[in-house]
């Protein structure tokens, strides 16, 4: 290829053109130099120590160089192209603009490098209380995840902007305004989604609790950020604001570690104090040989004299049991008990007595609770 026609036909240009071209020539060497660099910067400093990250078995050196390898050659570009803009000579206007977008770069390499922190920190519940000690809900995570990254990225944005002489100020006031118009009109929003902060973080239920409130009643089957689903007991599903279940009691039935059963008794039949103090002790020992009975709180007392013979027998009791419909079935059992004692005494006329029996459901180990452990329904 013959050359000295290009030769020629260059030095026909003018020489401002000739001048801009050839600031464009060197301006493009800088940028591929810059790029070259920062390829070999990365290949001698992140890729050893990323593979001796790599044969250990903490898993977390792993996401560390992975969340800032990218940032670190970001960083390592806006450095060597500030290097080879000066190293080349340029005007000193170039040269301030040069600095200005490394500076830039260094700051959206800084921003990148928390963006994929905040990844990393947030991944579980046990992650993120390994690398900063503070237990947070795993339904908050997303959450807060999300929320870290908007404000880490507008801020880096703000000061690269800052950077290149742009007024953020002005912008900021801006964006106030429209905030806070945007606040007005979806205030009902936002107070939802507090009080989905509210829930997640105090925990006064979770998914398959059954909760009552002054309105409302069901098995909670979501929460999610502005409201939360409750399965009624005629199986509709009723949609509750968050906002509205942090401002009034919440009953959480599921967690109760036991049931009350309190009952009074008519006796009208007796012939003696001596008959009503043996039915008092005949209902306390069969309380008491109940398994999923509270042995500290059995009270069975004559509550009431109405004169004559009619008195009336208190029984109060707390049953620990989780199912409810265990409960149930442990009243049946009790209540038929003491009937079939009354009618051993003759306190209930024309009653024949049966032998006692099981529970129409059987109560098995894990109806009692060992501890404070939620119970169903």
């Amino acid at each position: 290829m013959d050359l000295t026609g290009l030769y020629r036909l260059f030095d026909n240009v003018p020489l401002a053109t000739r001048d801009i071209l050839l600031r464009l020539a060197l301006l493009l060497i800088a940028l591929l130099l810059a790029w070259g660099l920062r390829h070999l910067v990365t290949a001698v400093l992140i890729r050893p120590l990323r593979f001796i990250a790599g044969r250990t078995k903490n898993e977390y050196d792993d996401l560390f160089f992975t969340s800032i390898e990218r940032p670190i050659s970001l960083a390592i570009l806006g450095i060597v192209f500030r290097l080879v803009i000066n190293l080349l000579g340029f005007e000193p206007s170039i040269q301030e603009l040069a600095a200005v977008v490394s500076r830039a770069l260094i700051i959206a390499a800084i921003g990148l490098g928390v963006y994929n922190m905040i990844d990393m920190m947030f991944v579980t519940p046990n992650t993120m209380r390994r690398i900063t000690g503070i237990k947070m809900e795993d339904r908050l995570i997303p959450f807060l995840r999300t929320a870290a990254k908007v404000f880490i990225a507008v801020i880096s944005a703000l000061i690269i902007l800052q950077e290149f002489g742009i007024d953020v100020t002005a912008l900021i006031a801006s964006f106030g305004i429209v905030g806070i118009g945007i606040g007005l009109a979806a205030q009902d929003t936002a107070a939802n989604v507090f009080a989905f902060i509210a829930i997640v973080s105090d925990d006064p239920f979770q998914v398959g609790d059954f909760i009552e409130t002054e309105k409302v009643s069901g098995k909670v089957e979501h929460v999610g950020v502005r409201s939360t689903r409750l399965r009624k007991l005629d199986q509709t599903l009723a949609s509750v604001p968050n906002s509205t279940l942090t401002n009034v009691a919440v009953t959480n039935w599921t967690r109760q570690i036991k049931r009350r059963l309190d009952f009074t008794l008519d006796v009208g039949n007796f012939s003696s104090t001596e008959q009503l103090r043996n039915l008092v002790s005949g209902i306390r020992a069969i309380l008491e040989a109940r398994q999923v009975v509270e042995k500290n709180n059995i009270v069975v007392n004559v509550a009431n004299f109405a004169g004559g013979r009619s008195v009336q027998v208190r029984v109060t009791v707390y049953l620990l049991l989780k199912d409810f419909n265990a409960f149930n079935a442990e009243v049946e059992f009790i209540h038929m008990t003491i009937i079939d004692l009354m009618a051993s005494m003759h306190l209930i006329e024309g009653v024949t007595p049966t032998p006692q029996r099981a529970p129409a459901r059987p109560i098995v180990a894990s109806d009692v609770p060992d501890q404070a452990t939620p119970s169903n329904g």
